[in-house]
């Protein structure tokens, strides 16, 4: 049987069954175009991170480290301890130790103070040998993320004549009672954190005619998040569009690079003298007493001891004075108070939590390998410029130990040359609850800044999902062909007899009924990409903005147009959707066939 009338006789076959025709290739094209769709739209996602692909941290080899498992010591035995040598030191004093005894305030600073100085030098060791295993995978650099000790201790300074961190003492005072933070339990720190890195991993970040360089008597160079950009400028984007944002951002990036701001820094000791005459001023201005008024609070300058030896708010040896019984323990001696003037100069921009937002799964992706370990209002100062700086190192805060705290909680980015060191290193660490596991001595390592990357994580954690979903679609078409294809045949049994009289070869029947199913196919194959890429224009048209946005935000690529688009053609991808239709068109076809066909002509004709 020639080919031309096979294919007829499979067209006829078509027409004449219209409406299983119709139902077949309806279902199949819908159950294979959301594999098409998934090819576009994956493909599309790429194309879009292509655009912000040199832009910041992104256009960078990067990864972030943390210790995995159980911390290298055993707290609760250290805890015990320290405990257990307080006692014995208060039973040699005569001191009866009792439960009371251990909730004293004294006796509870003590054992903070004594805590924290242990586990910091736990934490340091532990952070070295992090590094060294690091510095196994050869990166190219390795920088040091953490927090800097002045950032619960400056606040913001807009002019010379402000004083934020008075001016919210005062509205706590105002408001309520003294909390353990300053009155109304006001916290200097919890709007702005100051941290501190090497200078190399900032150099992606660096604004235009901006240097990281640093001489003493000049300002500090500072790397601000976005975030606080807004805060700073008094302008919010959040509502705006894309378009808008991003030329809001372009202007404010443009007015404040290289400008100056200025913060005032407070010792503990200067800290403490600040609330203690804020608390004074309030009693002395609503109390009946004519012997006391409210006294002078200089803007970011230290007050006049004598004055607060003579107002009896400090005692002669510079402590806070203190009616109460002698306490268990003696606080370490508070170091001389001191206020100073901090200058910064903002060399340039990160991206930081809040600039995120959204709770599609594309950002939430992007946000896992963008944001940086730390709140959203954030500056980053060089650690050269830290170690060349003795008032950004604030070594006296706290004192007892509190210097340490913090050294051992640096979070490490590792720099590499190349995309495959980067993934070699990555695979290196642990995984899942792998990482939970106290005996894990594998680091937890994470990518940073790659939102390509981020991407390849998504696709990669959802392959198994897909490879199952590929499978049900294909056993669903093979069965609705199958089905279609027994039908016919069924219905055909005494065309086939007499086909099989007139000569025909099982090959000639069965080169029939594979053209008609692999007319099937073909058209499910046409309507399902039809399918597809109307479906990605509708969700482009709908979630463009919103996604460009996101690969935006995420880069800090607010210089950059970026267009999204959820219609992309990888032809790999798009090939394997094909193909799999392919497959299971041809199993379905196929099953029925050899079935029917196995069938001996002499059976046949006694059925008819």
């Amino acid at each position: 049987m020639k080919f031309v009338d096979a294919y007829i006789l499979a067209a006829t076959k078509r027409k004449t069954r219209r409406i299983r025709t119709s139902l077949v290739v309806i279902v199949s094209s819908l159950l294979f175009a959301i594999l098409f769709f998934a090819a576009l739209t994956a493909q599309g996602l790429f194309s879009t991170a292509n655009q912000v692909k040199n832009v910041g941290f992104n256009g960078r080899n990067m990864a972030m480290v943390y210790t995995g498992g159980a911390p290298s010591y055993d707290y609760k035995a250290v805890s015990e301890g320290i405990k257990a040598t307080m006692d014995t030191e208060l039973r040699s004093r005569g001191i009866k130790v009792t439960e009371n005894t251990q909730l004293d305030p004294s006796y509870v600073g003590e054992y903070t103070r004594r805590l924290i100085a242990v586990t910091a030098q736990y934490q340091i060791a532990d952070q070295q040998k992090l590094e060294a295993t690091v510095q196994k995978a050869k990166p190219t650099a390795l920088y040091r993320f953490a927090a800097l000790p002045i950032s619960g201790s400056t606040t913001f300074r807009p002019t010379p004549a402000d004083d934020t961190y008075i001016t919210k003492l005062q509205e706590a005072a105002e408001s309520g009672g003294a909390g353990s933070q300053g009155p109304g339990g006001f916290d200097p720190g919890n709007d702005f954190q100051f941290f501190q890195v090497e200078k190399g991993m900032l150099l992606s970040q660096l604004q235009p005619g901006q240097t990281v360089a640093w001489q003493p008597g000049k300002p500090f160079p500072l790397f601000i998040s976005y975030a606080y950009l807004e805060k700073l400028s008094g302008k919010s984007f959040s509502k705006l569009s894309t378009a808008a944002r991003n030329q809001g951002y372009r202007d404010l990036m443009k007015a404040y690079a290289g400008k100056t701001i200025e913060y005032c820094y407070r010792n503990s000791t200067a800290q403490t003298y600040a609330q203690q005459v804020v608390t004074y001023n309030y009693k002395a201005a609503h109390d009946n007493d004519k012997d006391t008024s409210p006294i002078n609070v200089p803007a970011c300058a230290d007050f006049d001891t004598a004055l607060l030896k003579k107002i009896k708010i400090i005692a002669d040896d510079g402590t806070v004075a203190d009616d109460t019984a002698k306490p268990l323990f003696s606080a370490p001696a508070l170091p001389v108070a001191s206020t100073r003037v901090l200058q910064f100069k903002i060399a340039g921009f990160v991206p930081s939590s809040s600039q995120y937002g959204g709770g599609d799964i594309v950002t939430q992706v992007l946000t896992s390998v963008s944001q940086l370990p730390a709140g959203s209002q954030l500056g980053i100062i060089p650690t050269e410029v830290v170690a060349a700086a003795p008032e950004l190192q604030a070594k006296d805060e706290g004192g007892g130990g509190f210097e340490l705290y913090g050294q051992g909680y640096s979070t490490l980015l590792v720099d590499f040359a190349a995309r495959s060191q980067e993934k070699a290193f990555i695979a290196s660490g642990c995984t899942g609850s792998e990482c939970g596991n106290p005996k894990n001595t594998k680091p937890y390592i994470t990518p940073f800044g790659s939102v390509s990357f981020a991407l390849e994580g998504l696709f990669h954690a959802a392959f198994k999902f897909l490879v199952i979903g590929v499978g049900v679609v294909m056993f669903i078409a093979a069965l609705l062909l199958m089905f279609t294809i027994s039908k016919v045949i069924a219905d055909s049994t005494k065309e086939i007899a007499v086909f099989r009289s007139l000569g025909a070869r099982r090959r000639d029947i069965a080169q029939i009924y594979y053209l008609y199913g692999l007319m099937l196919a073909a058209a499910s194959l046409v309507l399902s990409v039809v399918l597809a890429v109307a479906g990605a224009k509708v969700v482009t048209n709908m979630f463009a903005p919103r996604i460009a946005g996101a690969f935006i935000k995420t880069t800090g690529a607010y210089n950059t147009d970026v267009h999204a688009s959820l219609l992309g053609i990888n032809w790999l991808w798009f090939g394997g959707a094909a193909a799999a239709l392919l497959l299971a068109a041809l199993i379905g076809i196929t099953i029925p066939i050899l079935i029917s066909l196995r069938r001996k002509l002499i059976t046949i004709l006694r059925e008819e």
